[in-house]
């Protein structure tokens, strides 16, 4: 059985392997991305900007909190569900990964800022 420890360990790879890409519908309509904001992961589909709660995952799943963040960001089944709303690209429109080309990464920063901006002057 996995320790807290590595299985926190694990997160953590994850989310800093993802963040090295991009994630694009086969039609090219929909991205996502995983992307490493000061001490925080956030999850990034389109204009949608999702903070990913780390400790929440590691209590709810002390075992298998890797496998389930990638059923959360990558399903292969209807992401209409309650759980699944706003997350993934779809059954029907596969993920790939992209290389960070210069529009896509700018149009990411663009969204990041506008999200911070947001949440600083919130606070």
């Amino acid at each position: 059985m996995k320790t807290q420890e590595r299985n926190q360990a694990e997160v953590m790879n994850y989310l800093n392997q993802s963040s090295k890409h991009v994630f694009q519908s086969e039609d090219g309509t929909v991205f996502q991305a995983i992307v490493k904001s000061g001490d925080k992961f956030l999850f990034i589909k389109n204009e949608e900007v999702h903070i990913i709660n780390i400790d929440q995952y590691i209590g709810y799943f002390p075992t298998e909190a890797k496998t389930k963040m990638k059923q959360k960001f990558h399903p292969t089944w209807d992401v209409n569900e309650k759980y699944y709303k706003g997350y993934g690209i779809g059954p029907s429109k596969k993920p790939r990964a992209v290389k960070h080309y210069k529009a896509l990464t700018e149009q990411i920063e663009k969204i990041i800022f506008e999200f911070e901006t947001k949440n600083t002057s919130a606070a």
